[in-house]
């Protein structure tokens, strides 16, 4: 399994919306403690919760995840061996 590392954009927008963890967990259908998990970057980050925190936040996954070269990538997912992955 893949996990994303800690995604601070989350936080900050988040708080800039001015609503809590578990307001938020619920709106998502996570329990709270989920929430805090994909949070801090300590959990499977799920394609379909990464979509409604765009909705939610009415933002782009770009905006989220701060992708904005392919290195990126690299930098944001916990791979300890890119070379396994590759094709």
């Amino acid at each position: 399994m893949i996990f994303l590392k800690k995604i601070e954009n989350i936080k900050n927008f988040r708080e800039k919306k001015e609503v809590s963890q578990r307001y938020i967990a619920s709106k998502l259908g996570l329990s709270f403690r989920g929430y805090q998990y994909l949070e801090k970057g300590t959990s499977d980050f799920k394609l379909s919760s990464l979509l409604k925190l765009c909705l939610f936040f009415e933002c782009t996954p770009n905006d989220l995840l701060n992708i904005t070269k392919f290195e990126d990538i690299k930098d944001l997912l916990d791979i300890e061996d890119w070379n396994n992955l590759i094709v």
